[in-house]
């Protein structure tokens, strides 16, 4: 429902449909995926600004995982699409790697690491699951001479 609109968004395996909303029956039409209007994305209240909630969160994670191996944190771009792009060493290889991920989700709320498995933990067991160290020697150096994970 996208009261602001007046009308009412239906997704189904067979299709993506709307329909004005009111009283009485609902008449609904087929439209295609890129027909979605845009929609203003809101942290939740709790959050604050969320630059400096991500802010906070860079630091937080910074203290918990450089042990293992995290060497830094930039923030790329500004709520809601805001990335993390992480560089990290991994025991056995000699580059600094990568991996970008996005900080909150589609609807604005957080998508960062509260509790275990700490950030660099589910990194390592990541890669193990997609190949292992074998897999990432084998790639060349992408973006500012990062193997990218």
């Amino acid at each position: 429902m996208v009261p602001k609109l007046g009308e009412l968004w239906i997704s189904t395996m067979l299709g993506m449909f709307v329909g004005a909303h009111g009283p009485g029956p609902v008449t609904i039409e087929e439209v295609e995926f890129d027909s979605l209007p845009e929609l203003p994305v809101a942290a939740p209240l709790e959050l604050g600004d969320p630059d400096e909630w991500t802010e906070r969160q860079r630091i937080r994670l910074l203290a918990e995982n450089t042990a293992a191996g995290l060497l830094d944190i930039e923030i790329d771009g500004w709520f809601p699409t805001t990335m993390l792009i992480l560089t990290f060493r991994i025991r056995g290889m000699n580059s600094v790697c990568a991996r970008s991920m996005s900080v909150f989700d589609r609807d604005g709320r957080p998508r960062l690491w509260q509790s275990a498995p700490t950030l660099m933990e589910w990194i390592n067991l990541d890669i193990m699951e997609a190949g292992g160290l074998e897999r990432l020697r084998k790639k060349e150096p992408g973006r500012f001479g990062y193997v990218w994970t």
